[in-house]
């Protein structure tokens, strides 16, 4: 098969759709495990011999485990410079680079 960008797609949604009924299938059974580790608030393992393991991890509430200083962007970039300096200087303040998060060219196969 030519590895056309067309052809490509065809494939890749031919066994989308060969395996839309199992991945929805799997997604039922995970939710039914969700439950009964929410029912029983414990997580379990559940090892099948032969075939492999299931882990299902409890949840938990957030809880709160402590306080951060948390600096006001606007409020430190509108200090007059010699301020902001000193803040700067003292430690207080640290100036850093800020990056956009690298992305690979994602794929969606949609049926």
């Amino acid at each position: 098969m030519a590895n056309s960008r067309r052809a490509i797609a065809l494939e890749l949604l031919k066994l989308q759709k060969q395996i839309e009924p199992a991945l929805l299938a799997i997604d039922g059974y995970k939710e039914q495990l969700r439950t009964i580790s929410k029912d029983t608030g414990e997580g379990f393992t559940e090892e099948i011999e032969g075939l492999g393991t299931v882990e299902v991890k409890a949840g938990r509430e957030a809880k709160l485990t402590g306080t951060c200083p948390e600096l006001v962007v606007e409020a430190a970039v509108a200090l007059p410079a010699g301020r902001l300096n000193k803040l700067i200087e003292s430690g207080l303040i640290k100036m850093v680079e800020v990056w956009s998060k690298k992305a690979s060219p994602s794929v969606t196969a949609r049926l």
